[in-house]
C-alpha cells in the first residue's frame, strides 16, 4: 500500500490533491493569517492569485481589497497558501541573518 500511495502522490493532479489536503485547525488558520500579514506587499499579489485561482466564488473580488475568510477556504487552498507563505518567510529570514 505504501508504494501505491507514493506513486499516487507523485502522479497527483488537482483532483487527487483536493482529497489529500488535511483540514486546518483553528490555530493553523490563525498562524497562517498572522504569517500572511508579515508578507511584504509585493508578495501579497501571489496570495490573492492562489485564492482566486482555487476559489471560484472569489474570482471577481477586487484584488486590492480582498477579505480572506479562512473558514470558507478549501483545505487545498489553505495548504497551498501555507506552503507559499512559509517559502517567502524562510527566504526573508535568510536575508536577515546574512547582514
Amino acid at each position: 500500500p505504501l508504494k501505491k500511495a507514493a506513486k499516487q502522490a507523485a502522479l497527483a493532479d488537482d483532483s487527487e490533491e483536493e482529497e489529500e489536503a488535511q483540514p486546518m485547525s483553528y490555530d493553523e488558520k490563525r498562524q497562517l493569517s498572522l504569517d500572511i500579514n508579515k508578507l511584504p506587499g509585493e508578495k501579497l499579489g501571489r496570495v490573492v492569485h492562489i485564492i482566486q485561482s482555487r476559489e471560484p466564488s472569489l474570482r471577481d473580488s477586487n484584488p486590492d481589497e480582498i477579505e480572506i475568510d479562512f473558514e470558507t477556504l478549501k483545505p487545498t487552498t489553505l495548504r497551498e497558501l501555507e506552503r507559499y507563505v512559509k517559502s517567502c518567510l524562510q527566504k526573508k529570514q535568510k536575508k536577515t541573518y546574512s547582514k
